[in-house]
């Protein structure tokens, strides 16, 4: 599981040729506390065909001002540098 910051977000989620799972939370959040061994576990599964990011939005408050969370956990599926919709 990779975790993102705002100087390699481009670089690692939306100019990337694979899927990514990006979960924007907080390491204080509790609810982001329990998700992230199932994450982990999605990471190692699905390593070939999907990569799991971390966003910590304290650290990174432009990315979620720009994504637009407002509650945390996010998670958001990029594919090929768009949103995918479900």
């Amino acid at each position: 599981m990779m975790l993102i910051t705002e100087a390699t977000f481009v670089r690692q989620v939306l100019h990337t040729d694979c899927p990514v799972l990006v979960c924007f939370g907080m390491q204080r959040c509790p609810a982001c506390r329990i998700l992230m061994p199932t994450l982990a576990r999605i990471a190692v599964t699905y390593h070939e065909r999907l990569r799991v990011a971390t966003v910590r939005i304290d650290h990174a408050p432009l990315l979620a001002e720009q994504y637009d969370v407002i509650g945390h956990p996010l998670n958001a599926a990029k594919k090929y540098g768009n949103q995918a919709h479900g």
